[in-house]
């Protein structure tokens, strides 16, 4: 078994253990899972999961046996997460510069489909893109960073699972945001224009290309990503066609294409939620 295959088979075997917990001790069991994830960015990630499945499996054990979490590993949590954490090795340099160029490589992608949605001219700012990858990577590893903190929290707003998820759903429309706000204010240094044609076929071969490996990959975490690329593609589709049709003014065009817009995000968020909690 290869080692990918390896890391399913243990998720799916600890998610199944999750489920034969009493309620007290699943809540103990994961808050801690949830606070190794947050915490193991640059850790080894076969390592920590490896540990997870363990601890489940002796929680298990020590349940069957009448023992609660906090008898069989101690009140505090935390401590024994930091314990595992100091113990486990790092991820390789090349697994952490893979990490980089994943978190870069999706900004870039959203944001090349970003850019041919809004107007009838694909215009790529190469400057702008530079600071998009330094913000997304910056925002993923605070993301990670405040997550990990509030996971402990004894009293107040993280306690509640609907309360943690409007807090992701913030963080999620900040990074949006911010990448506005970048297309709106970053100088237009290093322009490149692609028109119709050429731009049409570029983002439709991207498409194909992205999908395909996203699902002959059977990458569930990012089903929701293809499909909001599909959703920019559709409405810069859009956007060519009212050019042509002299409709991009239409006041009943930009309520369609906003409203498409929303509702696509609403099913992404909802998407990405459902995935996490399946995880």
């Amino acid at each position: 078994m290869n080692k990918k295959k390896q890391l399913a088979y243990y998720r799916d075997k600890t998610n199944e253990i999750s489920k034969q917990l009493s309620a007290s001790n699943q809540k103990y069991f994961e808050d801690l899972r949830e606070y190794l994830f947050f915490s193991s960015l640059f850790q080894d990630e076969y390592a920590v999961v490896a540990q997870v499945y363990e601890i489940a499996n002796d929680l298990l054990e020590a349940q069957n046996h009448g023992e609660t979490a906090e008898e069989y590993f101690g009140k505090n949590p935390k401590e024994m997460a930091d314990e595992l954490l100091r113990n486990t090795p790092k991820s390789r340099l090349i697994d952490q510069l893979n990490l980089i160029y994943i978190m870069v490589g999706i900004s870039w992608l959203v944001k090349l489909f970003n850019d041919f949605s809004s107007d009838s001219v694909l215009q790529l700012n190469l400057y702008s893109y530079v600071t998009t990858a330094v913000f997304s990577v910056v925002l993923v590893i605070l993301f990670f960073f405040g997550v990990q903190k509030t996971i402990y929290l004894k009293q107040g707003f993280f306690q509640s699972k609907l309360k943690k998820f409007l807090v992701l759903w913030v963080i999620a429309m900040v990074w949006i945001g911010g990448l506005v706000l970048l297309n709106l204010y970053t100088p237009n240094l290093f322009v490149v224009t692609l028109s119709y044609p050429m731009d049409m076929v570029l983002m439709l071969v991207l498409l194909v290309a992205a999908c395909a490996l996203i699902f002959l990959r059977k990458e569930k975490d990012f089903y929701p990503v293809a499909f909001m690329l599909t959703i920019f593609v559709i409405l810069g589709i859009l956007q060519r066609w009212a050019s042509k049709e002299n409709l991009t003014n239409d006041n009943r065009f930009k309520g369609l294409l906003i409203a498409l817009l929303v509702a696509a995000f609403a099913v992404y968020i909802l998407w990405t939620r459902r995935s996490a909690k399946d995880k």
